[in-house]
């Protein structure tokens, strides 16, 4: 399984990411026993074995973005709707 911050998690590779239950399937039709670890191998909390197993293995969507209009605004000092920060300067689109 990948993290979820990789570099491959988008919406064309979600198909990488299974449930706890379908990998201790693929690992005990291989002969092989399965059992949650942490990075560095070592055991994992009771509550987090309990939250993987109420997971279906893929993270939630996210919201749409509802106000697109602002996005595409140009104020008269030429930055873009919302998408500059105090001191920042501009983001976003420019002319």
């Amino acid at each position: 399984m990948r993290p979820a911050g990789s570099p491959c998690h988008s919406p064309e590779h979600t198909e990488l990411r299974k449930p706890i239950q379908d990998l201790t399937a693929i690992a005990e039709a291989a002969g092989r026993p399965s059992r949650q670890r942490t990075t560095l191998y070592g055991e994992v909390p009771a509550e987090r074995i309990t939250a993987g197993l109420a997971s279906d293995g893929h993270l939630p969507q996210l919201l749409p973005v509802i106000n697109t209009e602002a996005l595409h605004t140009t104020d008269p000092h030429g930055t873009t709707g919302a998408a500059t920060s105090a001191g920042a300067g501009p983001v976003g689109r420019h002319r």
